[in-house]
């Protein structure tokens, strides 16, 4: 079997990280938890307990990676704790699925945030795309 190889170097992990953490946590989910809260109180608070809770999950996947420095991350991570079979469902399940659908949320936002200024006028509004909740109205 063929060995995989190591490209990815620190730069690069760290912005796949930092552009899916800013792409769906940051534009998405912030404006569905305000709209269910209210204040803007509880907003802060929840956001600061889901930022120590990635966090905790960061920390453990990193101390993980040191622990098993083999490339293939959490495949290898649940093979050798699981077994294989394990390992091979996540694999499946990540390049059909997670993956995919994270992606698929991300255009999903993106486009109701540019249908919504650009929708019904002859000019778009790109101030519309950073509000996902409330559509800028002339």
């Amino acid at each position: 079997m063929a060995e995989l190889k190591r490209q990815l170097g620190l730069l690069d992990s760290t912005m796949i990280n930092v552009g899916t953490i800013i792409a769906s946590a940051i534009f998405i989910v912030p404006s569905a938890i305000a709209l269910q809260l209210h204040a803007s109180l509880p907003t802060i608070l929840v956001w600061i307990v889901g930022g120590l809770v990635s966090l905790l999950g960061a920390l453990s996947v990193a101390e993980l990676g040191a622990a098993m420095p083999e490339a293939g991350g959490q495949y290898v991570y649940l093979t050798e704790a699981y077994g294989p079979v394990w390992g091979y469902l996540y694999g499946w399940a990540s390049g059909v699925v997670i993956n995919p659908a994270s992606i698929a949320a991300i255009a999903r936002w993106w486009l109701r945030s540019a249908n919504a200024s650009c929708s019904s006028r002859l000019t778009c509004d790109s101030r519309a795309w950073f509000s996902p909740t409330r559509p800028v109205v002339r």
